[in-house]
């Protein structure tokens, strides 16, 4: 993104505006933190359907979203997806198996890796990229603690 003015200073202060205005950070985004989590699963299984990568990874993000994600957290609103409330889901999907914990986390990830309209939410832009211990290495996670 790029910016003009007549100054060096003006031209700052525009690139700025339009840094703050586009579309899927603060108030120029298409969700507000108050918005339900299953809006922005809507929002991005319709973005998915635009991504050119194979239908079996689609099938499998909608799956994780359907079975995993989406009753974990149907409940709140972006705004009360927290680093806890990750780490608690990665947990819960820990607990049932690594493997599971490990995909949930990087479907995670995916579900709020720059995708428009999600204003913050720890958990979805990645605050747990940190590792997943298997069973018996201490059996807890290893990620950012965010606040």
């Amino acid at each position: 993104m790029t910016a003009t003015a007549g100054s060096r200073t003006a031209a700052q202060a525009e690139l700025k505006e339009r840094l703050v205005c586009r579309p899927g950070y603060g108030t120029g985004g298409l969700l507000s933190l108050s918005r339900p989590f299953g809006d922005l699963v809507e929002l991005w299984l319709a973005d998915l359907e635009q991504r050119d990568i194979a239908e079996n990874t689609k099938n499998n993000y909608r799956d994780d979203l359907r079975l995993h994600a989406r009753p974990f957290f149907e409940h709140f609103i972006l705004g009360e997806i927290t680093t806890g409330r990750g780490e608690a889901f990665l947990k819960a999907e820990q607990a049932i198996s690594y493997s599971r914990a490990n995909h949930s986390r990087t479907s995670g990830t995916r579900l709020g890796s720059g995708r428009r309209g999600h204003p913050s939410g720890v958990y979805l832009k990645g605050g747990h990229r940190g590792s997943l211990r298997r069973a018996g290495s201490i059996g807890r996670l290893h990620g950012s603690a965010g606040a």
